[in-house]
This record gives C-alpha cells, sequence and structure tokens, in this order.
C-alpha cells in the first residue's frame, strides 16, 4: 500500500471552527492575500451593506483569538489576522518582507493602535 497525501479543504477546516461558509471563505481569501481587511470588505464579500452579520463575525473571530484590531483615525477599525495557523491552511508560509515590517512599525506609531 502506498502512502498517500491527504488533501484538505481549507474551507471546510474554517467551518468545523464555527464559522459560515460566507464567512470562512473571507478568512481564506484574506488569509491568502494580505492577512489585514475592513469589515466594509467583509460585507462586500457577503454581500451585505449594513448589519449585524459583519459585528457577529468579527466578534466571534476576536474571541477565538483568530483576528485582532487595528483602531485607527476617523473610526476606521483595520482588522489583521492574528492566528498564524490560518495562513499555513490557505498555504501560505509566513514570511514577513521589509515593507511589512515597516507597514506594522508605521502603524503602530500612527494614529493606529492595536486592541485585542
Amino acid at each position: 500500500m502506498t502512502p498517500r497525501h491527504v488533501q484538505y479543504d481549507s474551507i471546510d477546516t474554517l467551518s468545523y471552527l464555527g464559522y459560515s461558509e460566507r464567512e470562512a471563505t473571507f478568512l481564506y481569501t484574506v488569509a491568502l492575500y494580505s492577512g489585514y481587511f475592513l469589515r466594509r470588505q467583509f460585507n462586500f464579500s457577503v454581500r451585505r451593506h449594513l448589519g449585524s452579520a459583519a459585528v457577529g463575525f468579527l466578534a466571534k473571530a476576536k474571541r477565538a483569538g483568530h483576528i485582532r484590531e487595528v483602531q485607527c483615525d476617523a473610526g476606521r477599525l483595520l482588522c489583521q489576522l492574528y492566528a498564524r495557523w490560518l495562513y499555513r491552511i490557505g498555504g501560505k508560509r509566513i514570511r514577513r518582507t521589509a515593507a511589512q515590517r515597516a507597514h506594522r512599525k508605521s502603524a503602530a506609531g500612527s494614529s493606529c493602535s492595536t486592541t485585542s
């Protein structure tokens, strides 16, 4: 018998953690790209203009320790994937470039501050 490489569906893995399919798809997409998102991007992704969908998603993800919020001026919240394993689900290895490290430092030094 030959060993087989096990394939799994990243969306199913996130759904198993309590996220809806739409929420899991959004988290997967964020992990694949920058790791940062705005609430309006989530609303656009799930085709909602306003409402409790984003509030519930953000509360769930914060409670689980999967994201953290960076408070910026003018009432803007920037969300960052905080759980490193979320990046691995997407098959992305985390290697921060110098530009990403500089972005994090500039966000910390500007009018944005990290909240849990």
